[in-house]
Protein backbone atom coordinates (compact mmCIF):
# COMPACT_ATOMS: atom_id res chain seq x y z
CA UNK A 1 0.00 0.00 0.00
CA UNK A 2 2.63 2.87 0.91
CA UNK A 3 4.39 2.03 -2.59
CA UNK A 4 1.22 2.51 -4.19
CA UNK A 5 0.85 5.32 -2.74
CA UNK A 6 4.10 6.79 -3.24
CA UNK A 7 4.13 6.00 -6.55
CA UNK A 8 0.24 7.66 -6.93
CA UNK A 9 1.95 10.71 -5.31
CA UNK A 10 4.73 11.63 -7.58
CA UNK A 11 2.92 10.44 -10.82
CA UNK A 12 0.66 13.11 -9.51
CA UNK A 13 3.37 15.91 -9.21
CA UNK A 14 4.96 14.91 -12.70
CA UNK A 15 1.69 16.25 -14.10
CA UNK A 16 3.04 19.63 -13.80
CA UNK A 17 5.58 18.49 -16.68
CA UNK A 18 2.40 17.83 -19.10
CA UNK A 19 1.17 20.97 -18.29
CA UNK A 20 2.04 23.93 -16.14
CA UNK A 21 -0.92 24.63 -14.10
CA UNK A 22 -1.66 21.09 -12.75
CA UNK A 23 0.11 21.46 -9.24
CA UNK A 24 -1.07 19.28 -7.41
CA UNK A 25 -0.25 19.09 -3.24
CA UNK A 26 0.50 16.60 -1.13
CA UNK A 27 -2.57 17.97 1.01
CA UNK A 28 -4.54 17.48 -1.81
CA UNK A 29 -3.12 13.54 -1.69
CA UNK A 30 -3.51 13.02 1.84
CA UNK A 31 -7.20 14.25 1.49
CA UNK A 32 -7.69 11.44 -0.92
CA UNK A 33 -5.93 9.04 1.18
CA UNK A 34 -8.25 10.09 4.29
CA UNK A 35 -11.53 10.04 2.71
CA UNK A 36 -10.83 6.28 1.65
CA UNK A 37 -9.62 5.24 4.77
CA UNK A 38 -12.58 7.05 6.33
CA UNK A 39 -15.72 6.96 4.47
CA UNK A 40 -15.07 4.32 2.47
CA UNK A 41 -18.23 2.00 2.56
CA UNK A 42 -16.81 -1.16 0.28
CA UNK A 43 -14.46 -1.86 3.85
CA UNK A 44 -18.00 -2.56 6.37
CA UNK A 45 -18.51 -6.23 7.16
CA UNK A 46 -14.99 -6.62 5.87
CA UNK A 47 -12.89 -8.37 9.21
CA UNK A 48 -9.67 -9.95 6.99
CA UNK A 49 -6.71 -7.95 6.81
CA UNK A 50 -5.92 -9.02 3.52
CA UNK A 51 -9.63 -8.45 1.81
CA UNK A 52 -9.19 -4.78 3.16
CA UNK A 53 -6.19 -4.12 1.87
CA UNK A 54 -7.43 -5.47 -1.43
CA UNK A 55 -10.26 -3.20 -1.72
CA UNK A 56 -8.37 -0.69 -0.48
CA UNK A 57 -5.63 -0.67 -2.89
CA UNK A 58 -8.52 -0.95 -5.93
CA UNK A 59 -10.63 1.85 -4.41
CA UNK A 60 -7.36 4.03 -3.81
CA UNK A 61 -6.77 4.04 -7.88
CA UNK A 62 -10.64 4.82 -8.59
CA UNK A 63 -10.74 7.75 -6.27
CA UNK A 64 -7.72 9.28 -7.73
CA UNK A 65 -8.36 8.68 -10.84
CA UNK A 66 -11.75 10.46 -10.34
CA UNK A 67 -10.80 12.89 -8.04
CA UNK A 68 -7.29 14.09 -10.26
CA UNK A 69 -8.91 13.92 -14.00
CA UNK A 70 -11.76 16.83 -12.36
CA UNK A 71 -8.48 18.86 -12.71
CA UNK A 72 -7.38 17.50 -15.90
CA UNK A 73 -8.19 19.07 -19.48
CA UNK A 74 -9.47 16.58 -21.55
CA UNK A 75 -6.70 15.31 -23.46
CA UNK A 76 -4.75 14.58 -19.96
CA UNK A 77 -6.79 11.94 -19.10
CA UNK A 78 -5.21 9.67 -21.03
CA UNK A 79 -1.95 10.04 -20.01
CA UNK A 80 -2.55 10.41 -15.93
CA UNK A 81 -5.41 7.10 -16.83
CA UNK A 82 -1.51 5.35 -18.63
CA UNK A 83 0.32 6.25 -15.52
CA UNK A 84 -1.86 5.07 -13.15
CA UNK A 85 -2.38 1.71 -14.89
CA UNK A 86 1.10 1.37 -15.21
CA UNK A 87 1.41 1.51 -11.26
CA UNK A 88 -1.34 -0.48 -10.67
CA UNK A 89 -0.30 -3.24 -13.01
CA UNK A 90 3.22 -2.88 -12.18
CA UNK A 91 4.37 -2.86 -15.81
CA UNK A 92 3.58 -6.65 -16.62
CA UNK A 93 0.08 -5.97 -18.73
CA UNK A 94 0.98 -2.53 -19.20
CA UNK A 95 2.35 -3.04 -22.44
CA UNK A 96 -1.54 -5.01 -23.78
CA UNK A 97 -3.56 -2.08 -21.93
CA UNK A 98 -1.47 0.11 -24.21
CA UNK A 99 -1.99 -1.91 -27.06
CA UNK A 100 -5.77 -2.22 -26.76
CA UNK A 101 -5.88 1.67 -25.84
CA UNK A 102 -4.26 2.37 -29.32
CA UNK A 103 -6.42 0.09 -31.20
CA UNK A 104 -9.59 1.14 -30.12
CA UNK A 105 -8.96 4.87 -30.38
CA UNK A 106 -10.16 6.49 -33.40
CA UNK A 107 -7.29 6.87 -36.19
CA UNK A 108 -7.40 10.58 -35.42
CA UNK A 109 -6.29 9.75 -31.89
CA UNK A 110 -3.81 7.49 -32.27
CA UNK A 111 -1.07 9.94 -33.46
CA UNK A 112 -2.21 11.89 -29.83
CA UNK A 113 -2.10 8.80 -27.88
CA UNK A 114 1.18 7.66 -29.23
CA UNK A 115 2.75 10.96 -28.77
CA UNK A 116 1.58 10.52 -24.88
CA UNK A 117 2.58 7.26 -24.52
CA UNK A 118 5.81 8.25 -25.68
CA UNK A 119 5.84 11.13 -22.39
CA UNK A 120 4.65 9.00 -20.24
CA UNK A 121 6.91 6.05 -20.61
CA UNK A 122 9.86 8.81 -20.87
CA UNK A 123 8.71 10.24 -17.64
CA UNK A 124 8.83 6.88 -16.20
CA UNK A 125 12.16 6.39 -17.51
CA UNK A 126 13.61 9.54 -15.92
CA UNK A 127 11.90 8.70 -12.67
CA UNK A 128 13.31 5.30 -12.45
CA UNK A 129 10.40 3.23 -12.04
CA UNK A 130 11.19 1.02 -15.24
CA UNK A 131 14.92 -0.53 -15.39
CA UNK A 132 15.58 -0.03 -19.03
CA UNK A 133 14.25 2.47 -21.56
CA UNK A 134 12.25 0.92 -24.62
CA UNK A 135 13.40 1.59 -27.79
CA UNK A 136 10.13 2.39 -29.54
CA UNK A 137 6.82 2.19 -27.81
Amino acid sequence: MAVACSRIYFAMESLAQVHFLYQLSLRFFLDIFYELLNNNTNLEGVKEPSERLSILIRDLFQLVFKRVSRTLLHDDYITFGLQIAYINLKGIVFVVVVAVVVVVLSKALQAQAMRLMKQVMNSFYVEGTISHRPTSV
